[in-house]
């Protein structure tokens, strides 16, 4: 699994986006990474993922496939 850039990922339009961009880049692509849970590489904006993605898989298949179960606005 791969993405080639931060804008593979999903976020709201207007100025949450700018907010949600920079949240991804200094706060969670950093703590998934120290985590292995995904290998980033800030300069190119590759992700793909990490040594320890399959303990956090599951997880994110689950809420994949139950989105429509999920209250309004979670993200």
């Amino acid at each position: 699994m791969s993405v080639e850039t931060e804008a593979g990922v999903m976020v709201r339009g207007g100025d949450e986006t700018a907010s949600a961009e920079i949240d991804l880049y200094h706060c969670h692509l950093p703590k998934l990474a120290e985590a292995e849970y995904v290998e980033w590489d800030p300069g190119t904006g590759e992700i793909s993922a990490g040594p320890r993605f399959d303990e956090v898989e599951p997880l994110l298949e689950f809420t994949e496939r139950h989105a429509d179960e999920l209250p309004p606005g979670w993200p």
